[in-house]
């Protein structure tokens, strides 16, 4: 009986060694170059569709050098956002003249999914 278990555990450890560097020259064979990579041009080329919203919100901030206006705006249903203060980016440093902090705003957003989004328009709110 001792020596069936002997058997058995030099087979186990053999194949232990054996097992991973038949596995590595395997992959070592592997012609990567004969493989097409690349994605259809289509796919590769698709991005988030972006999304133009509207909002409402008090300026909170405003970072001239950096072109960023901070929002403190209520819930944008085209993207389905709850109210939230946020920094957007601007489009242009332009729509940042004349912008005060405190006042109250609506402004227009392309968003280019998740919670990235560009202030293309932003003015006094009409009250």
């Amino acid at each position: 009986m001792m020596k069936k278990r002997n058997l058995v555990v030099a087979v186990l450890v053999a194949l232990g060694y054996a097992l991973p560097s038949l596995a590595d020259d395997n992959m070592g064979n592997m012609d990567m170059g004969k493989m097409n990579m690349a994605m259809p041009a289509a796919q590769a080329a698709a991005k988030p569709a972006s999304k133009m919203a509207h909002g409402m919100g008090v300026v909170k901030g405003i970072d001239t050098k950096q072109g960023i206006v901070t929002l403190d705006h209520e819930a944008i249903k085209e993207l389905n956002w709850p109210p939230m203060n946020m920094d957007f980016k601007v489009a242009s440093p332009k729509l940042l003249k004349g912008l005060k902090v405190g006042q109250k705003v609506a402004f227009e957003l392309k968003a280019e999914g998740g919670m990235n989004a560009l202030v293309t328009a932003i003015s006094p709110a009409k009250k």
